[in-house]
């Protein structure tokens, strides 16, 4: 049973419709749930899971997914924005969604509100979608004092990819509007960092997804988390040949409005996303292929 199948009977008021539970009965399964537990996750199979499950079953040195990185000093750095990284499994929470009128009418979250400030409390931190404003920031700041939370604990989203979306039907917009995301991402930091916000970033592997070149990938990577100039014969599947070439992508990179942390050293740590791999060994003993690790990129340091 997976997280919406939990979530969505709770947001619907539909308890009672929730699927029952099914046994476990395959080997392989049951080996990855006692793996994932050592790991830290908690498996919820039942509303009674959840009535029965105490604190104090957590397991306190949580590995999980993310590392546990070395962080020093306060997080409340003036004109600084605390930046959080969402790429493939790293657990965004975005798609909380708020159902109010009408059945199943859906409204994503891009701003705190009345909805969802209490599961902000109840989760110490909260990010929100990535279609927010300067005006729905600057809310969110008010509404946070107001309630007695941590602005910096919003974390307003940044959808590193809207850059690209193009083409018929819906767009993919994010801050700023028409050039925000891909080279203009450290334009969103910005706002957010004078607001007095943290920030998400979605999808930070854009670059080297969006570029088939390697060399042109690092250099737009480069471009956009220290404002080096993109390279001047720069290819891409955008119909407009210019569209990353946005105005002021060198001046505001991302790392000039970034609360740094050191991740394991005193330096950033630097990424290509490319996903690990571990080598296979047959039962035999004979040494296989490598294939990927499911859940483990080479991002994690």
């Amino acid at each position: 049973m997976g997280w919406k199948d939990i979530l969505r009977p709770i947001r619907d008021g539909l308890r009672d419709n929730l699927p029952s539970k099914q046994p476990h009965d395959n080997p392989e399964k049951n080996v990855r749930r006692q793996q994932d537990l050592l790991k830290g996750f908690t498996y919820f199979d039942s509303f009674q899971d959840i009535d029965n499950w105490h604190p104090d079953q957590a397991y306190s040195f949580q590995r999980a997914n993310t590392p546990l990185l070395p962080r020093s000093g306060s997080t409340v750095v003036k004109g600084k924005s605390n930046i959080t990284l969402i790429h493939d499994f790293s657990g965004n929470y975005h798609d909380y969604e708020n159902v109010h009128g009408s059945f199943n009418t859906i409204n994503y979250q891009n701003e705190l509100t009345e909805h969802n400030i209490l599961l902000a409390k109840a989760a110490g931190s909260i990010l929100t979608n990535y279609v927010w404003t300067a005006e729905s920031a600057a809310r969110s700041k008010a509404f946070a004092l107001q309630n007695g939370f941590d602005p910096v604990k919003v974390l307003c989203g940044i959808d590193v990819w809207a850059q690209s979306s193009e083409g018929p039907g819906r767009l993919r917009v994010t801050y700023p509007k028409e050039i925000g995301g891909g080279t203009g991402t450290g334009l969103g930091v910005a706002k957010l960092a004078e607001v007095g916000l943290g920030s998400g970033l979605f999808a930070p592997a854009w670059p080297y997804e969006h570029f088939p070149s390697q060399s042109d990938s690092e250099a737009v990577e480069r471009s956009m988390w220290t404002g080096n100039p993109l390279p001047e014969t720069l290819r891409c599947s955008c119909t407009v040949s210019d569209r990353h070439s946005i105005r002021n992508y060198m001046t505001e990179p991302i790392l000039k409005n970034a609360h740094e942390y050191p991740a394991g050293s005193e330096n950033f740590f630097y990424t290509d996303f490319k996903q690990a791999f571990e080598q296979f060994v047959y039962p035999s003993g004979t040494a296989g292929e490598n294939r990927a690790v499911a859940g483990l990129v080479s991002k994690f340091v």
